[in-house]
């Protein structure tokens, strides 16, 4: 089996975040499968996905690196959502006899929210808070005066689903850690790129994991200083953080790290009064994916060297950003070279736009979810497209300009663009610190050359507490409609 590693264009899919309507993915993931895939070739290079979304991917990609091929990996995601669906509890099913479907939905999640999922989170624990003493009887009654009680559930049955174990004895579903490079163990097999997005809860900010190993030679803390040292060989930059940073790494780390043979995998962010240093040279662990669904305030943190990481859905449900971002790092800044131009295929589970205007309670609140957790980047992907042209025009003018110069000032005005295009006067700042110079702004661009979405349209019978529907009733229709609705899309895509 052959692969080609110079690939001029690569293809990305992103997940968004919604819980058990990440369903839906695994429904849109197997049309995508079913047409875009040919045996021997990659199907994906990135996957970035939030929350469920960034589960659905490390099943993906862990599939895809314990078999050694995509084949069969739309089977395996389906197994898993049918693997942690149950039926609907008995009580709903008795309203639906005299109800409708709407009932069987509300009254199962209500259910769940009782006793839990087996597969997916536990029964809650109560727990009462009396930092302000509004369990007092005088409030029982009045508006929004609800008791200040915590209901707290326990996601370690999802863990142990994500880890479940076949008849065959091989991991079902993931195996971690999952460490992935472009190149692969046998220059052949392109490994798949993971990407997880998780929230920092104390600094407020994204934060993104990488299966791929770092290859580039530039310190990313001193970079975030604002003062980044010349690029050395990869044994320096070993060799600069074992010396330089080990105060922002557990001494267990910086030991392994001395290991040249170790590769280097680590997530930095922050600013230069703040800096966070998560090495991760293994690969993705279960914590890294989970800190990316970890979602508030029903479940706790997820604890990571002593930090705390809610779900990633907070601040970017889609991840296109980090994407985009990750996308250019690696193959500008950390390999020198083109990057490679994108397909980027995008999955949204919570609909941008409703047919009718929602007044009951229940519908009001589903609107709500469908608005906080929606796909934002639209503005990301005009300015990704905006960005792109200007970079055409910049080249296209500066081709004219040195055709129109006599052959005795060329160099001479090659000589002073290169000086302006060095010099830092730029207004715009780097994701880092400290001002860019304006060949930061043309360098290691690229386009996105198709980007398809495929979105999730409520029927009918939808509820407000639609992301903790798990019976296989729904779960079912979820994996049917995503099959359906990516499909009409590639149609129209003609792709």
């Amino acid at each position: 089996m052959s692969y080609n590693v110079k690939m001029k264009k690569q293809r990305a899919l992103v997940l968004q975040g919604g819980v058990a309507l990440g369903a839906y993915e695994a429904g849109a993931y197997k049309a995508f499968y079913k047409r875009l895939f040919k045996p021997g070739e990659r199907l994906f290079d990135v996957i970035a996905g939030t929350s469920i979304g960034a589960i659905n991917a490390a099943i993906i990609v862990s599939y895809v690196m314990q078999n050694r091929t995509w084949e069969g990996s739309a089977d395996r995601l389906e197994e898993f959502w049918h693997y942690i669906s149950q039926s609907t509890p008995a009580n709903a099913k008795l309203l639906t006899t005299w109800w409708d479907e709407t009932a069987r939905r509300y009254y199962a999640v209500k259910d769940f929210f009782i006793s839990g999922v087996d597969r997916v989170f536990s029964f809650p624990s109560i727990e009462y808070d009396f930092r302000f003493f509004d369990n007092l009887p005088i409030y029982q009654g009045l508006p929004n005066t609800s008791n200040n009680i915590w209901f707290h559930y326990n996601n370690n049955p999802l863990r142990e689903s994500l880890g479940y174990v076949g008849h065959d004895g091989k991991k079902r579903f993931t195996k971690f850690p999952i460490a992935t490079s472009y190149e692969g163990k046998d220059n052949q097999f392109i490994e798949p790129r993971l990407l997880t997005v998780c929230v920092d809860v104390q600094l407020g900010s994204t934060v993104t994991f990488d299966s791929y190993e770092y290859v580039g030679n530039e310190c990313k803390i001193c970079a975030l200083e604002g003062n980044p040292p010349d690029r050395k060989d990869s044994e320096d930059l070993i060799k600069h953080l074992s010396e330089f940073h080990t105060d922002l790494q557990p001494s267990s780390v910086t030991s392994k790290r001395k290991d040249q043979g170790v590769p280097l995998r680590w997530s930095v962010y922050g600013d230069d009064k703040k800096k966070i240093v998560l090495y991760y040279n293994g690969g993705l662990e279960l914590k890294h994916v989970m800190a990316s669904g970890s979602f508030p305030v029903y479940f706790n943190y997820e604890d990571i060297q002593g930090r705390k990481y809610w779900d990633g859905g907070i601040l970017s449900n889609t991840p296109l950003r980090e994407l985009i971002h990750y996308h250019r790092d690696y193959w500008h800044k950390q390999k020198n070279m083109d990057v490679p131009d994108l397909d980027v295929f995008i999955v949204n589970i919570w609909p941008s736009q409703i047919d009718l205007i929602p007044y009951d309670h229940d519908r009001v609140k589903s609107r709500k979810n469908d608005l906080t957790f929606k796909d934002k980047t639209d503005y990301d992907q005009k300015v990704a497209a905006i960005v792109t042209d200007l970079i055409d025009l910049y080249k296209k003018t500066r081709d004219f300009a040195g055709n129109y110069i006599d052959s005795n000032k060329q160099v001479a005005f090659k000589a002073d663009l290169d000086n302006y295009l060095s010099s830092i006067n730029s207004k715009s700042k780097k994701r880092s610190s400290g001002s860019r110079d304006f060949k930061d702004l043309i360098d290691g661009r690229f386009s996105i050359e198709k980007l398809i979405t495929v979105e999730r349209k409520d029927d009918k019978h939808t509820i407000s507490s639609k992301w903790a529907d798990f019976t296989s009733d729904t779960i079912d229709c979820l994996i049917k409609d995503g099959e359906s609705d990516a499909t009409r899309v590639l149609d129209m895509e003609r792709v």
